[in-house]
């Protein structure tokens, strides 16, 4: 998959077991992502929300990526190679360095990095824990926390990008 348009939001799981209700939510907001995303050329995503904020859809895109590298391959799985768009330096770099990468790497990079999310978990106890330890916490963290974390990072950031996508084009919807 390596366009936008591929990717579709899967049927809200109304019953089911924990696991396929957490990573189908998930799975929804990572599509309400790319559908913000959908149909605008790399300036427009590039486009500022309003000063002094610099968020834009590029931003968010590459940050989720950044996400996706971060909890599932680094913390999870104890992987020692770091994000493209992480930097040590400026922790906002993802969200605010948007000529680092053509948009197709970043959609790419995005897309890529949520198919290896996904074979992580894939038949996973949500009680594992990971292999690493986020600095900032006491332990490994659990593969539950992690999926609600993902949910919430994904939803806080999809809500920004219904304001971007309305301020570029005027395009709302869920």
């Amino acid at each position: 998959m390596t366009s936008l348009d591929d990717v579709r939001r899967p049927s809200w799981p109304i019953d089911g077991t924990e696991e396929l209700v957490l990573w189908t939510f998930l799975d929804i907001q990572r599509a309400t992502l790319a559908q913000k995303c959908r149909g605008l050329s790399a300036e427009q995503l590039s486009w500022a929300a309003l000063a002094p904020s610099n968020l834009s859809l590029l931003g968010l895109l590459r940050h989720m990526a950044e996400h996706e590298h971060f909890w599932y391959e680094e913390i999870f799985s104890g992987s020692a190679t770091t994000s493209s768009y992480a930097s040590e330096r400026d922790p906002d770099f993802a969200l605010t360095e948007l000529t680092s990468a053509p948009l197709a790497t970043v959609v790419d990079d995005w897309l890529r990095q949520c198919a290896v999310s996904r074979t992580i978990v894939e038949g996973k106890s949500l009680d594992s824990r990971s292999v690493a330890t986020p600095e900032w916490e006491e332990g490994p963290v659990s593969l539950r926390f992690l999926a609600v974390h993902s949910i919430e990072e994904y939803a806080r950031h999809c809500g920004h990008a219904d304001l971007l996508r309305q301020r570029i084009d005027g395009a709302t919807g869920y």
